[in-house]
């Protein structure tokens, strides 16, 4: 088939129902079935499409399959995906959407360094958020901390769900809510929101040999793991092939690190990441699990 070539102020568009190029707003439009010339233009053919995006809803999770109101279902799913004999773990099975009836209390423990936070389903039985204090999870935690209570009201939770002695536990990630106007719906606790500008900051020098002693070997992992993440916040908002080699630069600088200081998983994660070829989209999120299952390994949070 025949690819014919457009040029966006003089050619007419040509995916039906869609408004011109000059007029479409990027970031609420896409394009499928399509790519780029030898003259790097955007070539179309009978199977190109396009679509038009909104932004995201509260209601938009209503249609979640991995959803829960109920902490009885909640534990059976828990409890049915949990590994028997050698059979592998699925990491994506933990994730999944919660919607309390009532936020009960929350507090910071400050023997323990953690924050929790009590939600309960209809029938009153109880979950626990939980999230340790640490570097990594110092924004979630400002976020929640500063949550009023309307907020919260019919809000729904993103987040990793585990069994610890019998009772529920979440580590959340994002929170779904009724926005107030200039809020957007979806809370991420740990990832900047799109109003919030990432692109000026300054990598830490990742380039050094680790020190000797655990506490400060300890700090500069999870510095390397923070600027990691706000790597891939800005590949996951722009795509891979936007942001130039000055990322590919830095992710080759901390691959290195990794590598020195025994995080061979996450340094081999990186290098697929730089890949070309690969599926961007399955190496961000393998990438951004690892590094929050490394942040969680400087806590007993997790246990089994």
């Amino acid at each position: 088939m025949v690819a014919t070539a457009w040029e966006p102020q003089q050619a007419a568009w040509p995916l039906g129902g869609h408004c011109q190029p000059s007029r479409s707003l990027p970031k609420l439009s896409t394009v499928g079935h399509t790519r780029r010339n030898y003259q790097q233009r955007l070539s179309n053919s009978s199977q190109t499409v396009g679509f038009t995006l909104r932004t995201t809803q509260p209601d938009d999770w209503q249609s979640i399959r991995l959803r829960f109101e109920d902490w009885e279902a909640l534990h059976h799913h828990i409890a049915s995906t949990r590994p028997i004999g050698f059979a592998e773990s699925l990491p994506l099975d933990h994730w999944v959407l919660i919607q309390p009836h009532q936020w009960g209390p929350r507090q910071f423990d400050k023997v323990t360094q953690q924050f929790t936070w009590m939600l309960f389903d209809p029938d009153d039985r109880p979950l626990m958020l939980r999230i340790s204090s640490a570097s990594t999870s110092a924004k979630a935690l400002e976020k929640l901390e500063r949550l009023e209570r309307e907020e919260v009201n019919g809000a729904g939770i993103i987040g990793s769900v585990y069994l610890e002695r019998d009772a529920i536990y979440c580590h959340p990630i994002a929170l779904c809510r009724h926005p107030k106007p200039g809020q957007s719906a979806i809370l991420n606790l740990y990832f900047s929101s799109s109003g919030e500008e990432s692109s000026g900051a300054i990598a830490p020098d990742v380039a050094f040999e680790p020190t000797p002693t655990d506490a400060e070997l300890n700090s500069a992992s999870l510095t390397s793991i923070e600027w990691l993440i706000t790597i891939l916040q800005r590949l996951a908002e722009k795509g891979i092939g936007v942001l130039g080699e000055d990322i590919y630069q830095d992710l080759s600088r901390l691959a290195g690190y990794f590598e020195k200081v025994g995080m061979t998983t996450l340094e081999a994660a990186i290098r697929d990441l730089m890949q070309p070829g690969q599926r961007p989209a399955s190496q961000l999120l393998k990438t951004r699990y690892l590094c929050r299952l490394y942040s969680w390994d400087q806590s007993s949070e997790f246990k089994a």
